[in-house]
């Protein structure tokens, strides 16, 4: 088994006005060294975390040394870019030639403050290029959720060396993986998933399909829109795209002029992170009567994951929503067509709405989820296993760069039995959790607003309470 020096790299700069908003990331990076048998403790000079001060305390909470631990002030990392947070966003996803010398610096900020550690594998949960200027002999690998990110769908992972949405390997691979020919394999495979996920966990606990089946009914055909934090982050404008959005609320405005008569679209905010206030949504609902409201998921933790059976389509940048859809076989449009769900999308526009050209067949999408499935996408429990997750990243080690975009860059997890066993065993088949009471989300004034306007739309006879 390789022996690594190892950098975690958990985003120091505060996002969202949300100090530990990525506390959830220091979780995951502490388990994924202990499958690799490197806990901080126990070899404290072989693994760095590089952080901001308010998860430097996480870590300390948590036993981990203070050696390992790096807090990298993020006014440093801003400086380079005169302080603006916009400008380091766009930096460190759509890198131009004119932002190279601002993440040279940035990287030298990164270098000074690992002060003589070399990691020889990097684990970042953002796109950061500046860590290749830092460490430039380093495999650099991003971590991200992989099919499913919530309850009650089991939780799977993904590592991977190209990067995070439109450098991700799934978009680098498109042409290969929308090429794969539908087989039996792949067809039972995403039945016997399908068929457990909606009889198992959605039907019997969903508290929205009245609802939903209603709305459709009266909406004619209704989309799902699952809002993400209020600032698009990393979901950053990508070159030649339609897509330029800032904020979540201008995908919003964007969108809904577009919506065809007949067709309504459901936004369902982040479960951690509402934004709308009263007063958008008196905005939105007075100018655009067919954008509808759930108020009720409010109290759901991962409301959508109860949804996506129940609506016609998903729109989404790169939600994991997304992948859903696909699941369900629902209508998938993939807003500016760049992301990791390119290979799965139906449309890249709004105009799919108007025309649905472009609808992709049922068992070719099977295909290339079981695809994702079976090699991309890593159970929790495999990615526990440390013989397992070493050998990923030393795959990745020798097969990156020269075949990043290649089909065969990742090799099967296991056989299809084994793989759907052990997601199938991961699930929580239980109801949804609760969040906590709506009164405490949404004020009164605001829970009857947004019902004036569902109504207004939706219940023109007044039944929508």
């Amino acid at each position: 088994m390789t022996q690594h020096n190892i950098l975690i790299y958990i985003e120091p700069r505060t996002d969202m006005d949300h100090p530990v908003a990525r506390g959830p990331w220091l979780g995951f990076a502490l388990e994924l060294l202990t499958s690799m048998g490197l806990s901080p403790a126990a070899n404290p000079g072989r693994v760095r975390i590089a952080c901001n001060a308010w998860i430097g305390s996480m870590a300390a909470n948590l036993n981990v040394p203070e050696e390992c631990t790096i807090t990298i002030d993020e006014q440093l990392l801003l400086a380079p870019f005169g302080g603006n947070a916009g400008l380091h966003r766009h930096a460190t996803f759509l890198e131009t030639a004119a932002d190279k010398p601002a993440n040279e610096a940035v990287g030298q900020v990164i270098k000074d403050a690992l002060d003589g550690f070399e990691p020889d594998l990097i684990v970042t949960f953002v796109a950061e290029p500046a860590l290749s200027y830092a460490c430039p002999h380093a495999l650099l690998l991003h971590h991200e959720i992989g099919g499913f990110s919530r309850p009650p769908y089991p939780q799977t992972f993904r590592l991977d060396p190209c990067g995070l949405i439109a450098d991700s390997w799934p978009y680098r691979a498109r042409g290969a993986l929308t090429a794969l020919a539908p087989n039996e394999a792949s067809t039972r495979f995403m039945e016997r998933l399908r068929s457990h996920f909606l009889d198992e966990l959605v039907e019997p606990h969903s508290p929205f399909k009245a609802k939903l089946a209603a709305m459709k009914q009266r909406a004619g055909k209704l989309w799902l829109m699952p809002l993400g934090p209020p600032l698009f982050n990393y979901h950053y404008p990508v070159p030649e795209s339609p897509v330029n959005f800032m904020t979540q609320f201008d995908m919003i405005q964007w969108l809904m002029p577009q919506v065809p008569a007949g067709q309504a679209v459901l936004l369902i905010e982040h479960p951690q992170m509402p934004f709308l206030t009263e007063d958008q949504i008196a905005a939105i609902g007075a100018r655009w009567p067919n954008a509808v409201f759930l108020p009720e998921a409010g109290e759901i933790g991962a409301s959508s994951q109860y949804i996506v059976p129940y609506v016609d389509g998903v729109i989404t940048v790169n939600s994991s929503v997304g992948y859903q859809a696909a699941l369900y076989g629902k209508e998938l449009i993939c807003l500016g067509g760049r992301s990791f769900l390119s290979p799965l999308a139906d449309g890249f526009d709004a105009g799919y709405m108007a025309d649905g050209n472009g609808r992709k067949d049922s068992a070719q999408v099977d295909a290339v989820l079981h695809h994702l499935f079976t090699h991309y996408f890593v159970p929790g429990a495999m990615f526990r296993d440390p013989g397992f997750i070493t050998e990923l990243m030393d795959r990745c080690r020798r097969r990156y760069p020269d075949r990043a975009g290649a089909l065969d860059f990742y090799d099967r997890i296991d056989s299809d039995d084994k793989i759907l066993d052990a997601l199938i065993a991961a699930c929580t088949p239980a109801p949804p959790q609760t969040l906590y009471p709506l009164s405490r989300k949404m004020p009164a004034s605001q829970l009857a607003l947004v019902r004036k306007y569902d109504r207004q739309y939706l219940w023109p006879s007044g039944k929508g309470d």
